[in-house]
């Protein structure tokens, strides 16, 4: 199972939560929060139950 929720990720399996930079021309700080994409965290969850006892 968790080899086809891989096969159909069909993209590498990166994820920033929070990515903050200085932006180039204001100098402001600049943050971003954004949640795991549901079909990253189904293979979370496999994983999950997969390595329970």
């Amino acid at each position: 199972m968790l080899r086809r929720l891989v096969r159909e990720l069909g993209r590498q399996a990166l994820h920033a939560k929070t990515l903050g930079f200085v932006h180039p021309s204001t100098k402001e700080y600049l943050e971003f929060d954004t949640d795991l994409p549901q079909d990253m965290a189904t293979i979370v969850e496999h994983l999950e139950k997969s390595s329970q006892p």
